[in-house]
């Protein structure tokens, strides 16, 4: 049993362009639209895959950084538990509060716990500007 349609092509409201009929047209605009969707899913599926290798990065990159966590103490801006002290190596300590953000860098921990408190001063936040160690 064939479709009505498949019939009478010219019948469908789908080949019409317009107010006329056009099936080579109407047609071509659906292979278009046809065209875009798999386009705009492949960019779709791309963006994907690029979150999910960004958050993976992000993931091992918080994986590694724990290995040289030192200790944890009270953040002196946000008074959190939250204050991270990382000890890379012998000359680079660094402050970081998961908290409210703050950070310092410095050859031993006095200096990075300085740069820290400028760092309340200053406002700077590592979630928002990462800083390379």
């Amino acid at each position: 049993m064939s479709n009505y349609f498949d019939d009478f092509p010219e019948e469908n409201p789908k080949n019409g362009v317009g107010k006329q009929f056009n099936f080579e047209l109407a047609q071509y605009f659906r292979e278009q639209q046809e065209s875009s969707d798999e386009a705009t899913s492949e960019i779709i599926t791309l963006e994907e895959a690029s979150k999910a290798l960004i958050e993976q990065e992000e993931r091992e990159q918080r994986e590694l950084k724990l290995e040289f966590l030192s200790r944890i103490e009270e953040c002196p801006h946000c008074n959190e538990t939250e204050l991270n002290i990382y000890h890379f190596t012998r000359e680079l300590f660094r402050y970081e509060c998961q908290c409210c953000g703050i950070y310092g860098n410095g050859i031993n921990e006095a200096e990075a716990y300085q740069a820290m408190l400028l760092a309340i001063e200053e406002g700077f936040d590592w979630r928002k500007h990462q800083v390379a160690l």
